[in-house]
């Protein structure tokens, strides 16, 4: 299915929240199902990333939901798939229309049949990102192999922020621990959680979409304990984690050391939402599957009436 795309070109130096808002306010039909959001100028570093990646998602998600849509409308943001020298025609296939800055689409061939929709160029300097971590950023792929893990059910902008960086920053393998069944029997509105293999189908979906080197390649892995795929599997360089489970990266490297494996590099992200998250006002504006399934579980209940 056809969907509407907005090229940004350099959102680490300008700020595009209104464009976005106008869009979704005045310029797409209520009805859809997918929005992307496609940045054009290279970001070469994770800290850059992270911060444009929370930014973005969060002001898509909230101008979709003041236009009327719910967690069901698939926001992608994507990045460093298209170049000065080159471009992927079959991620630009399915576009219906295209919304630019201006007239400028510097960086990407669009095809003949995509209807271009240019929006008044008055863009405004950004102001400066804030920090989403206390340590350095690093490069792109600066890593051989590269891991991650959750839960990963209905999919969402949480988690394509961390897939997003983890890809960033590997260079050959991506290992993605999905957790298993058997861990989630307690989970709140257990019975709208989607199956393993819906969430391992999501997982690999969004990474096709964000894709940024063919070269890479994913190994998914169920997670049965709390380390999955790091606790026995040696030829792993870094680990991404959200900031909420830092921790969790501490607990990985030790069980690793113990067993005689190499420790990982960890990189912690922010999570989504609304002003700087901090342990006191409880992660504000987050977006979580619980509340998800619990919209979901809501639906399912009032269609059963």
């Amino acid at each position: 299915m056809a969907y509407p795309v907005i090229l940004l070109q350099d959102p680490t130096s300008h700020d595009y929240t209104s464009y976005i808002q106008q869009v979704f306010s005045e310029k797409v039909q209520y009805g859809l199902s997918r929005f992307d959001i496609v940045i054009l100028k290279p970001i070469l570093d994770s800290n850059d990333l992270n911060s444009v990646l929370s930014k973005y998602y969060f002001v898509a998600r909230k101008a979709a939901m003041t236009a009327g849509y719910d967690y069901r409308l698939e926001i992608n943001v994507v990045f460093n798939k298209f170049t000065h020298s080159s471009s992927s025609p079959s991620a630009t296939r399915n576009w219906s229309t295209v919304f630019t800055i201006g007239t400028d689409t510097t960086g990407i061939d669009i095809p003949p049949h995509v209807r271009v929709i240019p929006l008044p160029p008055k863009l405004q300097k950004s102001p400066q990102l804030p920090p989403q971590q206390t340590s350095p950023g690093k490069g792109v792929q600066s890593f051989n192999v590269g891991a991650l893990g959750g839960t990963f059910d209905h999919l969402h902008d949480g988690h394509k922020i961390l897939l997003s960086v983890a890809l960033f920053l590997t260079r050959k393998k991506l290992i993605v621990g999905i957790t298993g069944p058997k861990l989630l029997v307690k989970k709140r509105y257990a019975d709208v959680l989607e199956t393993y293999a819906e969430r391992q189908n999501s997982v690999l979906s969004f990474l096709n979409i964000i894709s940024i080197d063919e070269l890479v390649s994913y190994e998914i892995y169920e997670i049965n304990d709390i380390c999955g795929p790091t606790g026995f599997v040696r030829d792993i360089d870094a680990l991404v984690v959200s900031y909420e489970s830092f921790k969790g990266g501490d607990y990985v490297n030790n069980y690793r050391k113990e067993r005689g494996f190499k420790e990982l590099d960890v990189t912690a992200i922010q999570v989504i939402g609304e002003g700087e998250s901090t342990a006191e006002n409880n992660w504000k504006g987050k977006l979580s599957s619980t509340e998800i399934r619990e919209q979901a579980y809501r639906g399912a209940t009032k269609t059963k009436s």
